[in-house]
Order: structure tokens, then sequence, then C-alpha cells
């Protein structure tokens, strides 16, 4: 009997044994930030609350977010508001699972940031510094979208925004030529005779398939003439690259195409 009782408080003593290592072992984090860490990060890098304040959260990152990944909209104009195009995430986040995310950023983020202070104060505009206008008596919007030298012929590019133009400059800022284009130029390539232009389309982030690159001959040394559309249909480009990547002596161009829900980096031949 005494040892049939010693073999019952081993197994007894065993098994509280594993019901404590069980205990020790069980994942206690919460069902929120489960969900947060393993949607929020399917992604991109998971961000931690304390990056934003709660009201920044709630009102501002968390909507946006929410159509990405196949909430669904709660009205009609969030139904409307949404584009065809934006990329949502595999596997729907249900609506008490979106609200259990929600919740835990709130919880998580503070009321406000704390205070960021620098570790030493920039000095504006120093003694060794002289501002001046780029040209004077140019009329300019002022955004500008493209900045290029042409070192080999000494010509410098200036491309704005608001009046859609393109400026070419000799190396000492005088003006040889204006090119009004149909929209913001972003890019530029010069190559020998000719210059090859990057076209936004619409510069505002948009998926409208309306960017192009255009090809320009120089006549003389101080002026562009069009000669036509190297590629259309481009989703808001801004960056164009010549690359050499099949076949020696062939070459294809690199597009960098921002668009808005559709940008993409892409290879033209």
């Amino acid at each position: 009997m005494a040892m049939m009782s010693q073999i019952r408080r081993s197994g007894f003593m065993l098994g509280l044994s594993f019901v404590l290592i069980g205990a020790c072992t069980r994942d206690t984090t919460p069902a929120g930030e489960k969900l947060a860490r393993s949607r929020c990060g399917a992604c991109h890098e998971f961000p931690d609350p304390g990056l934003l304040d709660k009201k920044t959260w709630v009102n501002g990152v968390l909507p946006q977010m929410a159509p990405r990944v196949g909430v669904q909209a709660s009205t009609l104009a969030q139904t409307m508001a949404q584009s065809p195009y934006m990329p949502v995430l595999a596997g729907s986040v249900s609506t008490d699972d979106w609200s259990r995310i929600v919740g835990y950023f709130r919880d998580h983020a503070p009321d406000s940031l704390p205070y960021q202070s620098l570790p030493a104060e920039p000095q504006i505009d120093p003694a060794f510094i002289r501002v001046t206008p780029f040209a004077a008596g140019i009329q300019s919007s002022g955004i500008i979208t493209l900045l290029k030298v042409d070192s080999t012929h000494e010509r410098i590019f200036v491309g704005e925004a608001g009046s859609n133009t393109l400026r070419m400059f000799d190396w000492h800022q005088r003006l040889l030529s204006t090119i009004r284009l149909a929209s913001p130029p972003t890019d530029l390539l010069v190559e020998d005779e000719r210059v090859l232009v990057l076209e936004s389309g619409i510069l505002d982030p948009n998926d409208e398939p309306r960017g192009s690159l255009l090809e320009y001959s120089f006549v003389g040394h101080d002026s562009l003439q069009l000669r036509g559309t190297l590629i259309d249909s481009l989703f808001r480009p801004v960056f164009v690259k010549r690359v050499q990547l099949g076949e020696p002596g062939q070459s294809e161009f690199v597009i960098c195409e921002f668009g808005n829900n559709r940008g993409r980096l892409a290879v033209y031949a």
C-alpha cells in the first residue's frame, strides 16, 4: 500500500509539473497584438504603436489601412472612395478582428508624442553661402521637378510643374531655350545629339497611364525639337536610366513608375 501511495504521489507531482510547465510556456500575447503583428506586418515592417499618437492612429492611419487588409466598407461613401486598383491583403480581416487591431493601437499609443529636440540647432544661411536667383528675370512657379547637368556640352536643364516647362541654360546660367510640355518633366537623359525627356502625365499620386518618354533632337546648340514618343502609357514615371541587360549592343530603359496603387519598376526594350 505504501508503494501504491508513493506511485500515486509521483504521478500527481508529474502531472502537476506538466501543468506548471504548460502554464509557463503558454503564449499570453493579447489577441489584438497577435493580429496586428500578423496582419500589419504582412506587407511591411510591423509599426510600433508608440510611433504615433492615438488620434493619428485612429483617425488617420488605420482608416487608410482598413481597405488594404480587406475590411469591408461600412458606408456607401467609403465604398465609392476605394480605388479599384488598390492592392488588398490575401485573406481579408473580419470586422471583429479589425476592431481588436484598432483597440491594440489605440490602447498602446501615447496621447501625444514627446517633444523632439535636436542635438544641435541648424545654422540658417551661414556666412559662406550666398543665396541668389539661378537666373534673373525669369518667371517661375517654383515647383522644380527636374534638375540635370550635361557636363559634356556644358548645359543645365531645369524642369518645373505649374507651367510644365523645360528650360535649357548654358554653363553661365544664361537661358538658351524654353519648351512647353504636356505635363511636368521628372527626368532627362542626354544622348549624343538627342535628349530624352520623361513626362509624369499627372504629377499628383494617380493610377492613370498618362506618362511618357519623349525624344528631342538638338537644333544647333541652343534649341530642341520634338521628334516623337518612345514610350507611352506610363504610371506617373519619376526616373529613367538606360541599361544593358541582354545582348551586347542592345540596351533597355529602366523606368520607375510611382503611380499610386499601380506603381511599378519596369524594363522597356
